[in-house]
């Protein structure tokens, strides 16, 4: 924050306060030439002696400083363009940290000096200068600049001129929203104020958390974006490296090394940015890094330095562009601002506020109805009326009315404000200009749904209302802080479930109230809006932001009714898009779902064929040929049309969408997935509740049978991690609709006719990883089908063997185990013992026994298989492959080391071939393999074959998938045999805290790591701590897998290790299988 030099503080300043002429090159200008006035103001701790100067440096000459306002910034105009002539000043004020100088000055005082300087210099022949200004702030010094520009704009007629006149603003590192370091520099201010050496104010206005500069920042954006100089005129420059604060503090003369030692040791001297990257720029703002401390931000060695340059070309671009910027301003139309944002998210509160907030900034401040032309006319009538003091005048010609008031307007010398509220609709009129001055010292302000006004002005999106505020809307009823504070949680998730959205928060605010809803059952509200959206979103309070009859509904229904350009056709299929993404999650929709819609059911749906890039069939054939095309293209799209999917004409229904703020945000097509789009959740509410019952079934019958043409294409390998996250989403959202919309014999897996695309739900919940919304479908299907189509049918069959294999992911082996004999032995009775069904079945079997520890029985069973498959279905099918692969991993666990890594190498070799590297099963084998190398103290290969299937497996199926924790596990494990316990512990805590939210606490997995954190924090001496582990794993094991399972049995010998070691041995030789439910301490 600080500019320090030697001795900064044993002298006076060399230059007396206030604004000082140190370069002149305007009195070479010719007529027609640029001229601009430069006004620099330093930081903290400094003076304009040392602040623009860069001290002895050699370049330069031997003992030469670099002054490069004065020595290198007037040629640098005269290089960039000839024309550009400028006047350079410095303003100097009192800015000392330490000593008897210590800054004394508020913020509001500096600035008014400043103001006050800048008017008197370019006012000395009575007239006032049209020059243009540009000013450069380095650290503090850009505060000063922005409380100028903002006492400016309020003061009246005395300094307003001198914000016209600005043509851009260069900042060096200033702290918008304070800064870390300046609770180090108030320290320092603190001491120095102990000791008696003033007050510390000017310090205190740059506190990390203070609401002044915060009000101030915001004030002054908003002069920024109202002269049209956000965008490329006001630039943030931003330190790159630490500054060593300690150190400079040291060099700051012989006052400081007066002092008593102990203000020394009470500062900690660790290097740091002084302003971090997130506090000097502005948000929305251009901003450049330079590769500098904050102490060298304003200091260059010369006109090469590549931070001057940086620095300087974009101030010597300023000044070029800033006289026709303020000759545009001046003469040109007023700046004008468009406020945009979703119906209901508070444009007009926010509008209403503004008008109040600065009433006295405007001579005089106008509302306009904009829903319509003729409310416009009746709108300026009025005004007329108020201008003239003739309220006969609203009844004359609305043609003379807007013209009076445009030329009154353009008349005042003073400020004024005219606000178009709800200018929602602009194709019905789009000559709205007609109704604006085109000169004059005035601010146009709109409030809008349409995105598309940008042609008017500067567009600002509001965003939805923070959390924290809409608390405080909410329960601004309860006028105590101590009932707002206890019941803050359960406020945030209410307003967080109405999107943040101002107008939804306070109608669920009125409601709360109108039903006298006690703080401590705010709780039951969700309950109770989930049950009863539709009366509460439409519930309008009294006196609500002085509107009448107006609710969430209201606005987003006029939104709904201007889709599309006239054709209804088109406007019917965009609104039925928008309808059935309602049925979706409210998050991003991506283009691809669609477009999988649309290829696999193109020909039977009207709507989706609005996206075909297609030809229609050609007229030049005769009748009977014509006849047969026509025919043909029907059954490939269902209209005549024949074609593929067209990205330009979907993005322009989101992109119309967005404009009438029907969607929360839209990006262009990028990648695989295409455009993307979302919807606010409280439209996504409104679009559901809009239907009737039947319509809704219907829409969520649709919205499954997009998710499953998604499945499809996920099994066929065609779809990205991202992609299949968010299916996931979609999906459990169908699924909660399922329930909720549907008839209970209609619902998934209820009915033979949706059994297969419950089916395809299970099957990709099931490869994701999901088990338990997986074994819910396959428990409806098994029940169905057995009901249906009877016990031994094909599909039942199918249904039961894999709502076993899911029991057995979630360690329900004893219901896993008598499903899958049931089916096998139904398999081989109605398929015989040699079909690849029955097969399966064998190997899933002998899956879960060897999971139960029952190893020979599983060995049995998998060579059996094994020897049919190879005779039946070959040796390279992938099911013999996947038997090859279990029955390695059985042999394994038998210590049978060199059969297993035999038979695993062959398999590899032959998946790789086969079904790739990054296949699943190859992944598989894999990990198994290196598990036996584990086994053989082969840990870096091990290890290396971990870590590459673990990176493969994150990027194929997300950090959260029960395979990636395996190998996260696997990793961990053999890190911990080769004693690498940090890292090991590191990453087994990691996989622990995953597996106990996706797995549960009691499955096996996750006790398996635990024991193997146990195992660490015994090698690390952290005795108790092991114990307590192993007793709780001991506990879980003995209930999940009984007393006898070699894991349970291994971990009991494992604490009584830990008890002898502790000196527990009496406990030790007590403890046996089946006491651990009552061992655990």
């Amino acid at each position: 924050m600080a500019e320090l030099q030697p001795n900064a503080h044993d002298k006076a300043p060399e230059m007396p306060w206030g604004l000082h002429l140190i370069s002149d090159a305007t009195s070479e200008a010719r007529q027609g030439e640029v001229a601009v006035d430069i006004i620099a103001v330093h930081g903290l701790g400094s003076n304009p002696d040392h602040a623009w100067v860069r001290h002895k440096n050699i370049t330069a000459g031997p003992g030469k400083d670099v002054r490069w306002l004065t020595d290198l910034l007037p040629r640098t105009f005269r290089d960039f363009q000839p024309s550009i002539s400028a006047r350079i000043f410095c303003f100097n004020y009192q800015s000392a940290w330490l000593g008897p100088q210590l800054s004394r000055n508020r913020l509001e005082g500096l600035a008014r000096r400043l103001l006050d300087d800048i008017h008197n210099a370019r006012d000395k022949n009575g007239a006032k200068s049209n020059r243009s200004i540009i000013f450069i702030g380095h650290s503090f010094g850009g505060l000063v600049i922005e409380q100028a520009v903002v006492q400016a704009q309020s003061a009246g007629s005395r300094y307003e001129y001198i914000v016209k006149l600005i043509g851009g603003v260069v900042f060096l590192g200033t702290p918008h929203q304070g800064s870390r370091s300046q609770t180090w520099g108030s320290i320092v201010a603190n001491l120095a104020n102990l000791i008696d050496y003033g007050e510390t104010g000017l310090m205190k206005e740059v506190d990390e958390k203070s609401m002044k500069i915060f009000d101030l920042i915001s004030e002054f954006k908003r002069i920024m974006i109202s002269m049209d100089l956000a965008k490329t005129a006001v630039i943030c420059f931003y330190e790159n490296l630490p500054t060593s604060h300690l150190s400079r503090v040291i060099k700051t003369g012989s006052w400081f090394q007066k002092q008593t030692s102990s203000i020394v040791r009470m500062m900690t001297a660790n290097d740091s940015k002084v302003v971090e990257e997130t506090s000097a720029v502005l948000s929305g703002f251009y901003s450049v890094v330079l590769d500098s401390d904050h102490l060298k931000l304003n200091k260059f060695a010369s006109a090469q330095d590549g931070n001057y340059v940086s620095v300087t070309s974009n101030l010597c671009r300023i000044a070029a562009e800033a006289p026709e910027l303020i000759q545009r301003r001046q003469n040109g139309p007023p700046p004008c601002l468009i406020l945009h944002a979703l119906g209901g998210q508070g444009k007009s509160q926010i509008a209403l506020e503004y008008c109040r907030k600065w009433r006295e900034t405007y001579r005089g401040v106008f509302w306009i109805n904009a829903n319509s032309e003729t409310t416009i006319m009746q709108s300026y009538g009025m005004i007329a009326a108020e201008l003239t003091g003739d309220s006969r005048i609203e009844t004359s010609d609305s043609a003379a009315q807007i013209k009076l008031v445009k030329e009154r307007l353009e008349q005042w010398g003073e400020a004024w404000l005219l606000v178009f509220d709800n200018y929602d609709e602009p194709e019905r009129f789009p000559d709205i200009r007609k109704f604006i001055p085109t000169k004059g010292y005035g601010h146009v302000l709109f409030t809008s749904r349409n995105r598309n006004l940008s042609r008017l002005g500067t567009l600002l999106n509001i965003p939805p209302m923070a959390t924290e505020e809409g608390v405080r809307l909410l329960l601004r009823a309860y006028n105590d802080n101590e009932i707002q504070q206890r019941h803050k949680d359960t406020a945030s998730s209410i307003v967080e479930r109405l999107g943040n959205l101002a107008l939804a928060i306070d109608q669920a605010e009125a409601y709360i109230k109108y039903k006298r809803i006690l703080p401590d059952r705010l709780g039951d509200f969700l309950a109770t809006y989930e049950a009863e959206r539709q009366r509460i979103l439409s519930y309008t309070p009294k006196n609500f932001w002085d509107y009448e009859h107006i609710n969430a509904f209201t606005t987003w229904e006029l939104s709904f009714q201007q889709l599309g350009s006239g054709d209804e056709q088109w406007k019917k299929d965009a609104a039925h898009l928008l309808t059935l993404s309602a049925f979706f999650a409210p998050s991003t929709i991506a283009e691809s779902m669609l477009r999988s819609y649309q290829e696999a059911h193109g020909s039977e749906v009207r709507w989706i064929q609005m996206f075909n890039a297609s030809n229609m069939v050609e007229d030049d054939r005769d009748e009977d040929k014509e006849k047969e095309d026509d025919n043909a293209s029907k059954q490939s799209f269902g209209s005549g049309f024949r074609g593929t999917w067209d990205t330009d004409r979907f993005w322009d229904v989101i992109a119309n969408s967005e404009e009438l703020s029907l969607l929360q945000s839209i990006s262009p097509a990028g990648g695989h997935e295409g455009a993307k789009f979302s919807l606010h959740p409280l439209i996504r509410d409104w679009l559901q509740l809009r239907l009737m019952a039947k319509e809704r079934q219907e829409y969520t019958h649709e919205a499954i049978k997009v998710l499953v043409s998604c499945v499809r294409a996920y099994h066929a390998g065609s779809m990205t991690m991202e992609q299949m996250t968010a299916l996931t989403t979609h999906m459990d959202v169908s699924v909660s609709n399922d329930e909720e919309f549907l008839e209970p014999q209609n619902r998934l897996g209820k009915n033979i006719a949706n059994c297969s695309t419950a089916d395809w739900f299970a099957f990709f919940y099931r490869n994701r990883g999901h088990y338990h919304a997986s074994e819910r479908l396959y428990r409806r299907m098994v029940e169905t089908r057995k009901n249906l189509l009877s016990e031994k049918h094909p599909l039942t069959l199918e249904s039961m063997n894999y709502l076993a294999m899911v029991l057995s992911k979630q360690c329900k082996y004893e219901e896993s185990e008598s499903i899958q004999r049931r089916t096998l032995a139904l398999r081989e009775t109605i398929l015989g013992k040699n079909h690849a069904d029955t097969l399966i079945s064998v190997n899933n079997l002998a899956s879960l026994m060897f999971i139960q520890g029952k190893l020979e029985e599983s060995e049995e069973m998998l060579r059996r298989t094994l020897v049919l498959q190879e005779m039946i279905q070959g040796k390279e099918h992938p099911s013999t492959l996947l038997t090859m692969s279990n029955l390695a991993e059985v042999l394994m666990n038998q210590h049978k080391y060199e059969e297993a890594e035999r038979i695993l190498r062959q398999t590899i070799r032959l998946q790789d071939t086969i079904l790739g590297k990054t296949h699943p099963s190859t992944l598989t084998s894999m990990s198994n393999l290196a598990g036996i190398l584990g086994e053989r103290n082969k840990y870096e290969e091990a290890e290396w074959i971990y870590r590459d299937t673990l990176m493969s497996r994150e990027r194929l199926l997300g950090r959260d998938h029960p395979d990636t924790l395996m190998s996260m596990n696997n990793l961990a494990a053999v890190l911990k045999y080769q004693r690498k316990f940090e890292e090991a512990e590191r990453l087994f805590q990691q996989t622990l805290k995953l597996r106990e939210k996706v797995l549960g606490k009691e499955h096996h997995d996750t006790l398996t790591t635990m024991s193997h954190i146990a195992e660490i924090l015994y090698h690390c001496n952290k005795d108790e701590e092991a114990e307590q582990l192993y007793r709780q794993a001991w506990m879980l094991r003995e209930k999940v897998l009984g007393t006898e399972h070699s894991s349970t049995l291994t971990t009991l010998e494992n604490l009584k290790v830990v008890l002898r070691r502790r000196g527990k041995n009496e406990e030790a030789e007590r403890l046996s299988p089946g006491m651990a439910s009552w061992s655990v301490e």
